[in-house]
């Protein structure tokens, strides 16, 4: 499984959707970087990881009305994280070793 497949799905419906009149799609890298972690690889494993967020903020959304938008803000932040960090890899990816192979 190719882990930028959600993305590069994304940006392809979004591009292409746009000369069409289409709605805008979005993503959810933290959702899809934790299902990799856990190492889903079906459908039904993604409908879960999708359906125990929604009953979580369903049940237990209230407690955070009284939250400030600055907390909020913070608990987003450490969620993305991980992905924060493959910042690190991008020299290795745009390396001249890779863009010009011998």
């Amino acid at each position: 499984m190719n882990n930028d497949q959600e993305l590069l799905a994304c940006a392809f419906c979004n591009t292409f959707g746009a000369f069409f009149g289409c709605f805008v799609s979005t993503q959810a890298p933290p959702r899809t970087l934790v299902h990799e972690t856990v190492g889903g690889r079906t459908q039904l494993a993604g409908a879960v990881s999708t359906l125990v967020p929604l009953l979580v903020v369903l049940a237990i959304g209230s407690w955070f009305e009284a939250l400030p938008i600055s907390v909020l803000g913070c608990i987003t932040s450490c969620a993305i994280l991980p992905l924060m960090k493959q910042f690190t890899q991008l020299r290795y990816v745009l390396s001249p070793a890779v863009l010009n192979p011998v």
